[in-house]
């Protein structure tokens, strides 16, 4: 028995070792992006073809080879060099990363790309990964099947008093009634509330996407929705990805 429970911690330990991963940092001028590092090169690959993907590809108007390794696609778009020639990366003026969890098998990282146009902006990415198989996490890797619309009403009604409290608030700067910037926020709204998160200590924050355009993004409310996992427990699949919640 001693025995058995000995080898159990042992594997327990080489598992939990597995799913650990490391981060190398490629940094050019302004441009700081994340290289996954792990035990298995193929999950590491994976994981860092969909940093690549999400958050770089879209930026670029010329499509890489379709077989291109993440490793030399990163070479060629941050080739120094080339960050001051190609007319493609000419209106970005950096990029950088957070790491914003690592355990439980989970990476959790937040990208911010900075561009400058007719004005400075920034578009940020929050992507989540199982270290297990390198998968890109969506809602229905930790939410019960039965229960993501519940669970899309229940954050619904946290976004519906968030923009009436600030319509309220930015009425005059708005030029019209707080009932006219509502209307005017929920035509813009990206109504998957649950597309884009980020897993934390302490729970799981949700980013709502209000779609104002440029001159009106300083009126809009605070997009972050923090559910604590004693409160999203319920609506968990409790063989999902959250599965240490229980």
């Amino acid at each position: 028995m001693r025995l058995l429970l000995i080898i159990s911690l042992l594997f327990s330990a080489l598992n939990s070792y597995a799913q650990s991963a490391a981060i190398d940092t490629l940094e050019v001028k302004n441009y700081r992006f994340p290289v996954i590092e792990l035990e298995d090169a193929a999950v590491a690959e994976k994981i860092n073809q969909s940093l690549v993907k999400e958050v770089l590809l879209p930026i670029l108007e010329n499509a890489p080879a379709e077989n291109a390794t993440a490793a030399s696609l990163l070479q060629t778009i941050f080739d120094e060099a080339l960050l001051t020639s190609n007319p493609e990366l000419a209106e970005y003026s950096g990029i950088d990363y957070h790491l914003t969890y690592h355990d439980n098998g989970l990476l959790s990282l937040m990208l911010t790309v900075e561009y400058m146009g007719a004005y400075p902006s920034q578009h940020i990415e929050y992507l989540n990964f199982d270290l297990s198989d390198g998968r890109l996490l969506t809602k229905e890797d930790f939410l019960a099947a039965n229960q993501i619309k519940p669970f899309q009403k229940e954050l619904g009604k946290f976004v519906t008093r968030r923009i009436k409290e600030r319509a309220k608030e930015v009425a005059s700067d708005f030029g019209d009634t707080p009932k006219a910037f509502i209307s005017t926020v929920n035509e813009a709204i990206d109504p998957d509330y649950l597309k884009r998160f980020q897993i934390t200590t302490k729970g799981v924050i949700f980013y709502v996407d209000y779609g104002l355009p440029h001159a009106l993004k300083a009126l809009e409310p605070e997009n972050d929705y923090l559910f604590l996992y004693k409160n999203l427990k319920p609506f968990l699949d409790s063989e999902g990805v959250l599965k240490f919640v229980f």
